[in-house]
């Protein structure tokens, strides 16, 4: 079941140079010739929206594996990943839908992205409270991490997973409290691999504990969420043949209008171009620059429509057509 829906933008171009833009949303790109009364042209930008029920559950996660080894790191999130797919599996996953992207690895201080500005961080804080109490002589952890000292390095093996389920029956009651489910199932079986972080010795947790403090307000900015659920409906060829039709019928008729009301005829199409514009609501696709998932991109073809909310999903096909005008 869908719908369809029309936004037309108009751009009339006359003899005298008099251009005519309704209000939308959308911008419209085009070009013009210098005008004549010859070659006046009338551009039409109409988008055709189609709802779609929902068919399938995505997910994408984060999964990770530790170790003071690189090798070492690389070996616990294999075995990670095959534990997980079998959980996966459990769940009623598609199996050919679960996949893992490549493995990246990276070395460093845990809780620590950067340790010179955590230093230069507790070195500001210490001088702002002197500033502001001249007697009071306070010694801060800074004096105890100097630029000697041996931070512990972990490697950090992680990549991306994705799966899909099917939601045989549209929206239903099942269908609504899957992600629940799968959400449930990540924390009680640890996909993420929380419990692979290697463990630090009391002496070195004490030696980068004062960095871990500064380093919050970093953390808090560059981390982003490391899962993402959310719902899929693809429009059919024969869906989108319709809506593209129905957008360039459309453009046709308000160009038509537009000529009639200028006094010109309308003549032949000069320009046509069409894409698909989606709306996927709370759905946040870009890759952090930390490697960590805000999203891979939701969606694996141009048909596709996403939303983390149950419900219709919106699809829409917009048709850019330029006509001669007589």
């Amino acid at each position: 079941m869908y719908s369809l829906k029309t936004k037309p933008v108009i751009v009339l171009a006359l003899g005298l140079g008099l251009q005519f833009l309704s209000a939308w949303s959308q911008p419209a790109t085009y070009a013009q010739e210098p005008a004549t009364a010859k070659n006046a042209t009338a551009s039409v930008v109409s988008a055709h929206e189609v709802s779609l029920i929902p068919n399938r559950l995505r997910l994408h996660l984060t999964v990770k594996a530790e170790s003071r080894e690189g090798e070492n790191a690389l070996k616990i999130l294999q075995k990670h990943q095959a534990r997980v797919t079998k959980e996966l599996e459990s769940l009623n996953a598609i199996p050919n839908s679960i996949t893992y992207s490549i493995t990246t690895i990276k070395v460093g201080t845990p809780g620590v992205d950067d340790p010179d500005s955590a230093r230069k961080m507790i070195r500001q804080q210490a001088a702002q409270m002197r500033n502001m109490n001249p007697g009071l002589n306070v010694r801060l952890p800074v004096v105890q991490v100097t630029e000697d000292d041996e931070l512990p390095q972990i490697f950090t093996a992680s990549s991306h997973l994705s799966a899909e389920w099917k939601l045989a029956s549209g929206m239903d009651a099942a269908a609504i409290l899957l992600p629940s489910t799968i959400k449930a199932a990540i924390e009680e079986k640890d996909f993420r691999g929380r419990k692979l972080k290697e463990e630090l010795a009391p002496d070195e947790e004490m030696l980068i504990q004062p960095l871990t403090g500064s380093n919050v307000y970093y953390a808090a900015n560059a981390q982003s969420p490391d899962l993402q659920l959310y719902f899929v409906a693809e429009m059919t060829e024969a869906q989108e043949e319709e809506a593209t039709s129905m957008a360039f019928q459309k453009a046709k008729r308000s160009a038509a209008l537009l000529a009639k009301a200028s006094g010109r005829k309308l003549g032949a199409v000069r320009s046509i171009g069409a894409n698909p514009s989606v709306n996927y609501p709370g759905v946040n696709y870009v890759m952090g620059y930390n490697g960590q998932l805000t999203g891979p991109s939701p969606r694996k073809s141009s048909r596709e429509a996403t939303g983390t909310d149950p419900g219709e999903l919106k699809h829409s096909v917009t048709v850019n057509v330029t006509f001669e005008l007589e």
